[in-house]
C-alpha cells in the first residue's frame, strides 16, 4: 500500500472511533510517524471545534471563511498579524503602538539592501536567535524531516517551504516591522571572471 494510502485510511480511521468514542486511536497506527501524524490530526481538529472561524469579505464582495488563526504565523493577511503585534488596524492599514504602519512585505536582493537595512535584518536575527523563536522555527524544520518526508522529498517541498519561509519572516518583522526576508540571485555571479569569490564583508553579514 501506498504511503498517501495509509494517511488517508488512517485519517477515516481517526473520523470513525472519534465518533465512536474511542480515547486514543492512534495507538494503533502501524509506525511512530504515521501515530504522530495521527496525533496532530486530532490536535488541529479539536483546536477547530473550540475556536470560532473568523469570516471575511473579499474585494469581490464574496465571504469566506478562514481557519482558526492561533498565532500571527498562521495569519494570511495583514489585519490578523495586527492583533498579534499590539496593532490597530483601521481603514485597510495596521498602526502600530510608534505611530508606524506596517506594510507588506517587499523583498529585495541581498545587495540591492542598503547598509541600515541589512544592520537591520541582522539585528533582527540575532533577536530571534536570542529569544528563542528561530530555535523553534529549526525544530520543525527538523521534525518534518522525518515526520513528513513529503516536505523535503516529495510534492510537499515547494508549498511546505514557503510556508516556513512565510514564518520565519513574520519572526523578524515581528522584532522590527521594517524588516523583509532578503534573497540572493546567484545568478549575478555569473559575469565575474572568478564567481566564488565572495568578499569578507558579505561573509560577515551572512554569518
Amino acid at each position: 500500500m501506498r504511503p498517501g494510502a495509509t494517511v488517508i485510511l488512517i485519517c477515516l480511521f481517526l473520523l470513525f472511533f472519534q465518533y465512536a468514542g474511542a480515547q486514543d486511536v492512534c495507538a494503533s497506527a502501524p509506525t511512530e510517524a504515521l501515530r504522530t501524524i495521527c496525533r496532530q490530526i486530532q490536535t488541529m481538529d479539536a483546536d477547530m471545534n473550540t475556536t470560532t472561524p473568523k469570516v471575511q469579505t473579499t474585494a469581490a464582495g464574496r465571504t469566506m471563511v478562514l481557519p482558526p488563526q492561533n498565532s500571527a504565523y498562521q495569519c494570511q493577511n495583514i489585519s490578523c498579524i495586527c492583533g498579534y503585534i499590539a496593532g490597530r488596524f483601521s481603514n485597510g492599514q495596521c498602526t502600530l503602538q510608534n505611530g508606524q504602519v506596517y506594510r507588506k512585505a517587499v523583498r529585495k536582493e541581498w545587495r540591492m539592501l542598503s547598509e541600515a537595512e541589512r544592520m537591520a535584518y541582522v539585528r533582527a536575527f540575532l533577536e530571534i536567535t536570542n529569544n528563542g523563536k528561530y530555535k523553534e522555527l529549526s525544530e520543525i524544520h527538523h521534525q518534518m524531516a522525518t515526520v513528513s518526508p513529503g516536505a523535503h522529498s516529495g510534492p510537499a517541498f515547494l508549498p511546505w517551504h514557503r510556508e516556513l519561509t512565510k514564518r520565519l519572516e513574520i519572526a523578524l518583522r515581528e522584532v522590527d516591522p521594517s524588516v523583509t526576508l532578503p534573497y540572493w540571485d546567484s545568478t549575478l555571479e555569473s559575469a565575474l571572471r572568478n564567481p566564488g569569490f565572495v568578499s569578507r564583508k558579505i561573509c560577515v553579514l551572512r554569518a
